[in-house]
């Protein structure tokens, strides 16, 4: 009896300790990223400026994708990554620095959050074939396990009725062959909108804007970068078509293209015969703001994904290292209409709904305004000063995409500006 009583005791202390583990944000290593590169000579060129930069830098190929990430800080903590991250963003020339969570340099079946821009949407891609592999493999092993099941197979006629299917499935082909024929039904010249970051090289998400300069109509069509489009001849007898760039946090670009003549414009012919249209794009020098990638709010709603809570633990961490800082909070939304939202209520949840959440209606003024108010809460409840805090609802007046664009849901955002106090 004492044997049991020691054994479960020996239990709770374990359990405990693993507990207070996990609730320490311990876990993945995370990873303060400048820079990604597919050829080595050019990571240890990047690596070895940034360690003239006073900052202990270092580079590891992902296993995963082969690309070489160039690091300048490494801990098991989530907080002090961000921290450390938004700082490098606000004090060095590394505008676009970022966190990558899990493992590099040793293959591990760890899942990576988007907790970046373009550069980290790299490694989720490789990871779920991870994750499928082995679910994979043990679904064969029933298949060998129904063998048994010849002697049955013989007397009931339910193996006939896949032999009708097949007669369905060979007048399937011949809608297929339809399909074939609409196949070409996209009408004009292929191109692809090449959309890539000036300094690093990497694709961006963004959109592009093409239009008639010469026409009197001011409509335009708006396709996502780095995807083959079909584009109809223009109207107008110059046979010419603008384009201009949308990509947040960078500044906008403008080209012509000459339609009779596509390859004049373009810089080279991809593997589909569609013409490559290279647009490398200047970041914006954004001076002391800082940038979130994953801080969202659920739509119509003043509650926060689960996802923002990292970066904004980080920004709470690093405003309790430097005192001298102080932040207003600028919450923007995407139109300028009224609208029915989720508020917080009574209730203490920041990330997800609760049961003390409340509706009401109210302007998109006011809705900025709560959601800059529910970020200033969240950084107080973490130990940051209030006084150190502002919050201003922008409403719908700075949007960085058209209201009805297909990145009209990045207008929802939070701009941190950062203020260097004495």
């Amino acid at each position: 009896m004492a044997g049991r009583s020691l054994l479960f005791v020996l239990l709770i202390v374990l359990t405990s300790a693993s507990f207070a583990q996990t609730t320490n944000g311990q876990g993945p290593e995370r990873y303060v990223i400048v820079g990604v590169f597919r050829v080595l000579d050019n990571a240890v060129r990047y690596t070895d400026k940034a360690n003239k930069a006073s900052f202990q830098s270092g580079y590891i190929q992902n296993p995963r994708n082969k690309l070489y990430y160039v690091y300048i800080f490494q801990s098991l903590e989530s907080k002090k990554a961000f921290a450390f991250m938004m700082k490098v963003r606000l004090e060095t020339e590394y505008k676009e620095a970022w966190v990558y969570k899990g493992s590099l340099g040793a293959p591990i079946q760890e899942t990576t959050t988007t907790d970046v821009p373009t550069q980290d949407n790299i490694t989720p891609k490789d990871q779920p074939t991870e994750a499928k592999e082995p679910v994979q493999e043990p679904v064969k092993e029933p298949v060998v396990i129904e063998q048994p099941k010849d002697s049955v197979v013989a007397e009931p006629p339910v193996e006939e009725k896949p032999k009708e299917e097949p007669v369905v499935v060979e007048e399937k082909p011949k809608v297929d062959s339809t399909e074939t024929k609409m196949e070409p039904k996209p009408i004009g010249k292929p191109f692809f909108f090449k959309l890539v970051s000036s300094d690093t090289g990497e694709p961006l998400v963004g959109e592009i804007h093409v239009f008639e300069p010469n026409s009197a109509a001011q409509s335009f069509q708006a396709f996502p970068s780095n995807q083959v489009v079909y584009l109809p001849a223009p109207r107008d007898a110059s046979q010419v078509y603008a384009i201009s760039t949308l990509s947040a946090g960078y500044q906008e670009m403008q080209r012509s293209i000459n339609y009779s003549d596509p390859a004049s414009s373009s810089a080279e012919v991809g593997g589909s015969s569609e013409f490559i249209i290279a647009l490398p794009l200047v970041h914006v020098k954004m001076g002391d703001y800082i940038e979130f990638s994953n801080v969202r709010f659920f739509q119509n709603s003043v509650m926060l994904h689960p996802e923002s809570k990292e970066e904004l633990d980080g920004l709470a961490e690093l405003l309790k290292q430097n005192p001298r800082y102080k932040i207003n909070v600028h919450a923007h939304c995407n139109g300028t209409q009224e609208r029915n939202i989720i508020v917080r209520g009574n209730a203490q949840e920041y990330f997800g709904s609760s049961t003390g959440n409340q509706r009401r209606t109210v302007s998109a003024k006011e809705l900025t305004e709560l959601r800059a108010e529910l970020v200033k809460d969240y950084l107080i409840t973490q130990g940051v000063d209030g006084k150190r805090v502002s919050a201003k609802g922008e409403g719908g007046a700075a949007l960085i995409y058209p209201v009805n664009s297909t990145l009209a849901n990045r207008n929802d955002r939070v701009e941190i500006e950062v203020k260097r106090g004495k």
